[in-house]
């Protein structure tokens, strides 16, 4: 068991930045230990009467697994009572009456959460079907007028919001469709605050999963973020896909004192929108600007100036289709038709169903949904072929295989009896850390807060992701504290295709978010030598 005497001079650096500022962000990389130093600077808070109990929000896995595990490692944490918030909605309620020190609960569950203490979402009242229409006063649906904010619900499941002009996430006539007799959902209240909210506390693990401020989570999640005194957000990547990304996550710190108090404002006095209109992006001369303003609540510590692991080395695997392959996809990638067999075609509708289906044959299958049963079609094997290859170059050596489509797991699976799918079991982990299973597949929304490194050194990417923030997370859970050897990175990628574009892409987010964790670190280096 570890002691506090062997936290690194850079946790303890970060204990003390969370006590002295109270509200911040800590923009730490995966396994440099953000996790036990904050519990620290909870727990010392504590003991100086300073704060009471402190609730930690985090992604579901690491909600369940992370945090009480971390407790348990170290001395001065494991007689920290604590509760995780899980289960059903009864028990969920029996759990937050533990008088505890910390209440552990899941990003996904704060809506219910804030309804329990008093506060409110929006909710949905039935409203008669018909067809929404838009005309010069305005939208109307089955005859009724709907304002600006409303949002309807079809009967799909699928919400639109009704905003300027336009009905959000609509198609391009702004018109919908129904058949007599539908119900069609329409919100009649907003959010509301909590009445009561017994912490002094809230640690956000992995705050980069509130950037987007029009989610249920962050609503939720600013309805009680400016009751408590300290307020300290965690993630190692704050800004994949620019720096717009910020703007949410410091809001919740500061409530706009830096960045602006609306996400309209940020957008309209430092960024542009891209060519589409859907997407912003922050302006060259503002970079320093948005820098200047949030470095003093900012705590960022970069894997390369403070870990002595073992290098991570980068592999990308070229594979090439034959020329009959290639030609279909070429010819599939600009007519948004291909030929499945002699009797059937599948068309993709817009930019992101071509988009999916390019990378799903890169993988060699391509689902139909207009089957009933969403039938899947072969038309290649090289990304098999080559696992194989790598199976047999690192002689049984077990492999970290990250998956983008179901049918990738399927034939893996079937390839590879000893093949194993991530789950939500402690114990499928934990066989993984002792060496017990070859091959490991996972998917990239699963790559928070797993500690996989005893495991093996292998990562294939056998389906890519557009996601920087789930690749460097997916690729961390090897690459972190008790690796001993370098993390190889595999990338299998079909020339010529979607995944080339993926590589490219992650390339130039990565060199955006590197040059903002390096322009916010260089305040860092007081707090580590005084530490």
């Amino acid at each position: 068991m570890r002691t506090r005497e062997q936290l690194r001079q850079y946790q303890r650096a970060a204990v003390r930045f969370i006590k002295e500022t109270k509200r911040c962000l800590l923009f730490i990389d995966p396994g440099l230990g953000k996790t036990a130093s904050t519990l620290t600077a909870m727990c010392d808070l504590m003991d100086n009467l300073d704060c009471g109990r402190v609730l930690v929000i985090a992604p579901p896995n690491v909600a369940r697994n992370t945090w009480h595990a971390e407790m348990a490692a170290w001395a001065h944490l494991k007689n920290r009572s604590y509760a995780i918030i899980d289960g059903t909605p009864k028990k969920r309620r029996e759990l937050l009456k533990r008088n505890v020190c910390f209440h552990i609960i899941s990003m996904e569950l704060l809506p219910w959460l804030l309804q329990e203490f008093g506060g409110d979402v929006p909710r949905f009242t039935t409203v008669l079907g018909g067809e929404i229409e838009q005309t010069p006063q305005g939208f109307f649906l089955g005859g009724k007028p709907l304002k600006r904010g409303d949002t309807v619900k079809s009967p799909d499941g699928n919400l639109y919001r009704v905003g300027n002009g336009k009905i959000n996430k609509a198609r391009k006539d702004t018109a919908f469709r129904y058949e007599p007799g539908d119900t069609i959902k329409a919100a009649d209240s907003g959010w509301k605050p909590p009445e009561d909210f017994p912490y002094d506390a809230v640690v956000l693990d992995e705050s980069s999963l509130v950037k987007d401020s029009s989610t249920n989570r962050w609503h939720a999640l600013k309805q009680f973020a400016f009751m408590v005194e300290y307020f300290v957000g965690l993630t190692g990547s704050p800004a994949t896909e620019g720096y717009q990304n910020l703007w949410s996550q410091f809001y919740l710190v500061d409530g706009g004192q830096r960045l602006g108090g609306t996400i309209t404002g940020f957008r309209d006095r430092w960024c542009y929108s891209t060519d589409d209109g859907k997407k912003y992006k922050v302006k060259t001369w503002a970079i320093p600007i948005i820098e200047k303003r949030i470095a003093d609540v900012t705590f960022t510590l970069r894997e390369e100036d403070y870990s002595d692991l073992p290098p991570r080395i980068y592999n990308r695997i070229h594979l090439t289709l034959d020329s009959d392959s290639l030609k279909q996809y070429k010819k599939f990638e600009k007519t948004y038709i291909l030929k499945l067999n002699d009797e059937k075609k599948l068309t993709a509708l817009d930019g992101a169903g071509i988009t999916q289906k390019l990378l799903q044959y890169a993988n060699g299958v391509v689902y139909n949904t207009e089957d009933e049963e969403k039938v899947e079609y072969f038309f290649h094997r090289l990304k098999l072929d080559a696992l194989h290859r790598l199976v047999e170059e690192y002689q049984g050596q077990p492999i970290l295989v990250a998956y983008a489509f179901q049918s990738d797991v399927r034939r893996i699976m079937k390839e590879f009896p000893g093949a194993r799918l991530l789950d939500k079991k402690k114990e499928t982990e934990d066989s993984w850390n002792r060496g017990e299973i070859p091959i490991l597949l996972i998917h990239p929304n699963q790559a928070y807060g797993l500690n996989l490194q005893f495991g093996g050194h292998n990562v294939a990417w056998y389906g890519l992701t557009h996601s920087l923030e789930r690749y460097i997370q997916l690729n961390k859970r090897l690459h972190r504290s008790g690796q001993t050897k370098p993390t190889l990175i595999h990338h299998l990628i079909v020339q010529g295709t979607i995944d080339e574009d993926v590589m490219e892409a992650l390339a130039g987010k990565n060199d955006m978010q590197e040059a903002l964790l390096n322009a916010l670190k260089k305040r860092v280096e007081h707090y580590v030598k005084q530490a």
